[in-house]
């Protein structure tokens, strides 16, 4: 197994998993992995395990079905995974050229262009980082939804679709409460390493002093209202959620 071959040549190196996961650019936790034959690193990772260990890739492949088969699995993903990429740029640039070609200056293509890349960037961080992705893609994500509010709101008054600016004093506020009480979920979940279903009972919970801002900072005319059926409804998706992580580790238990 390449796991074993991995392990038994970096003992012959004298190396830590720690050095070697410095000089990988990969987590400790990723060599373990590896080793224990738990996942398998990707070719181009292979390949530089390789030359660093100085060991062929024949020797390292060697009798190993599964990880030719990982590896061709993985290759026909990050295939698929640029075709896509290719795809939403295509889009983007016939976007740019129907607008030109029917208004005679860049207006929607715009806010195509702009979608586009807030959901194309948070993705090309997340795949292409080795460690620590869903966490650069979520920073990266929520530095990026301010940024587009503002161009949005740039975009719509210079082309006349809105006449009032409300990026300052309504879409900036309401979206830094929701990020910050998304982070928070996220936080505690990180903290406490409990069940996603937890985390999405506290999201319930924690959105009802959020909505009730958010219809203060939005000028909603039944904020009372509003909140009274936010609490009963996120109320009863709380308990909900706690149930289902109950008795999945009620079944984990179970199954151990």
């Amino acid at each position: 197994m390449i796991g074993e071959k991995l392990k038994s040549r970096r003992t012959e190196l004298a190396l830590t998993q720690d050095e070697v996961a410095k000089n990988l650019h990969v987590s400790r936790q990723a060599i373990s992995n590896w080793e224990l034959g738990k996942n398998y690193p990707d070719l181009e990772t292979i390949i530089v395990i390789s030359d660093y260990y100085q060991i062929s890739l024949d020797t390292l492949l060697k009798g190993d079905a599964r990880i030719v088969k990982e590896i061709n699995k993985t290759t026909g993903l990050k295939i698929a995974k640029n075709i896509c990429y290719g795809l939403v740029l295509l889009g983007g640039m016939i976007s740019l050229i129907v607008d030109l070609a029917i208004n005679r200056q860049l207006s929607w293509s715009l806010i195509v262009i702009l979608s586009l890349a807030l959901v194309l960037i948070p993705s090309v961080i997340i795949t292409s980082s080795k460690t620590a992705k869903l966490l650069k893609g979520s920073i990266a994500l929520s530095g990026l939804i301010p940024l587009y509010l503002m161009l949005l709101e740039s975009i719509l008054i210079n082309n006349h679709l809105v006449q009032e600016k409300w990026f300052m004093e309504v879409a900036l506020p309401i979206c830094l409460l929701w990020l910050g009480v998304l982070w928070l979920v996220g936080l505690i979940k990180w903290r406490l390493k409990w069940q996603w279903s937890y985390s999405l009972a506290l999201l319930c919970l924690v959105a009802i002093p959020a909505n009730y801002l958010t219809n203060l900072m939005g000028g909603a005319e039944t904020v009372v209202l509003s909140t009274i059926i936010t609490s009963i409804s996120n109320g009863i998706g709380a308990v909900l959620f706690v149930l289902v992580g109950k008795f999945i580790e009620t079944y984990q238990s179970v199954k151990k």
